[in-house]
């Protein structure tokens, strides 16, 4: 095997993966975090709107980009923190 092709584990582990960070992305997006509600600046919520829509029509991509995926994941799930 080169060093360049991924294994079927690699692969199917990469795709359940990009999978559950889809999920966890449109599960975040349904809701509105605490930290939106409660500061309720408008900057912020921009910013939360903006990250939203992004991440949502990443997650929702037929062919979602695995680091896409992460980069989106982290931007969302820094609102709940």
């Amino acid at each position: 095997m080169k060093f360049d092709q991924k294994s079927p584990i690699q692969i199917e582990a990469e795709r359940q993966e990009a999978a559950n960070l889809a999920a966890s992305i449109l599960d975040m997006t349904s809701k509105i975090p605490p930290r939106i509600i409660n500061d309720a600046k408008s900057n912020l919520i921009r910013q939360y709107k903006t990250a939203a829509t992004k991440a949502i029509s990443v997650a929702q991509s037929k062919s979602p980009n695995l680091t896409k995926l992460r980069e989106q994941h982290a931007a969302i799930r820094s609102f709940y923190i």
